[in-house]
């Protein structure tokens, strides 16, 4: 009995701790979400913030779960250290198809059509019709930033 507690103990302070890593790394895309992506007032418009919301309830709890599940101080080291690092780099995959999700669909422009306001997302927005767009509304974000990149490279 005395084992399996040890055991417990050991799991969920492994749990902990791999949380206790993850949430820094969520408030960081936080930041990058609401900082730039969904600023105020479009992450309440635009659906961002339950959007994100989803995204961080699934990665937060997923990875330290896992880890609690395949731990077990009894493996060998190595085993162990490859376990973790095969949970951290899918956990890793998983926050960075989120974030991507998230980046699709984020606000680009607010546009007066008819007779109200209306939120264009970048999703939205077919290559064929901005080519016919007046030249500083032509680079959607991911334009500039890949243009950005090019140049840096």
């Amino acid at each position: 009995m005395k084992n399996i507690h040890h055991q417990l103990r050991d799991r969920l302070r492994a749990g902990v701790t791999h949380f206790a890593l993850s949430a820094p790394i969520a408030a960081i895309a936080g930041l990058l979400v609401f900082g730039l992506w969904y600023p105020y007032p479009y992450r309440e418009i635009s659906g961002g913030r339950e959007l994100f919301v989803i995204l961080m309830v699934v990665d937060l709890t997923i990875g330290p779960l896992v880890t609690v599940l395949i731990f077990n101080r009894a493996k060998p080291r190595r085993e162990l250290v490859i376990d973790i690092t095969i949970v951290a780099l899918l956990q890793f995959a998983a926050l960075s198809y989120g974030l991507w999700s998230v980046f699709v669909a984020r606000p680009v422009h607010l546009v007066f059509e008819y007779s109200r306001f209306s939120v264009v997302h970048a999703v939205d927005i077919e290559r064929a019709v901005l080519a016919v767009a007046p030249p500083t509304l032509r680079q959607t974000t991911s334009d500039r930033t890949h243009a950005h990149r090019a140049t840096a490279l």
